[in-house]
């Protein structure tokens, strides 16, 4: 009887667990997408969590593309569901550039975010993405 409980109690522990995972996630996929005839060459983000996080001098590694019609998914610093959000800042090859912020979870969801690049612009889209106006 004894081992049933233990085992009982050790499935309980395991569903939270999984459960927890999911409801708070570690991270919100940003899936930059190039709707361009051209290769994406770099990639810059910047993030502000409670100060400027430091630059990545390119998100790519050294010589890594996003060739045209492909998509590449990078992560940004987690915030909790109490958050209103956090601020980007991103550049795509030097050309186009853009400022966000965005909902960390919606509907108890971690919705990813879509950067599609056209070769002159940045269109943003998911989780409640609201660029900012410079």
């Amino acid at each position: 009887m004894k081992k049933r409980q233990a085992a009982g109690l050790l499935v309980l522990v395991m569903v939270l667990l999984v459960a927890g995972c999911e409801l708070s996630p570690l991270s919100k996929p940003l899936v930059v997408e190039n709707d361009s005839d051209a290769n994406i060459t770099a990639v810059y983000i910047r993030e502000y969590v409670v100060s400027p996080r430091v630059p990545v001098a390119n998100a790519l590694l050294n010589g890594e593309i996003i060739a045209p019609g492909a998509s590449k998914t990078f992560y940004l610093a987690p915030y909790s569901s109490t958050d209103s959000g956090g601020l980007v800042s991103m550049s795509i090859n030097g050309v186009a550039s853009v400022d966000f912020s965005f909902d960390f979870i919606i509907d108890n969801h971690n919705q990813r975010i879509v950067a599609m690049y056209d070769g002159v612009g940045i269109t943003l889209s998911g989780s409640n993405v609201i660029p900012s106006v410079t």
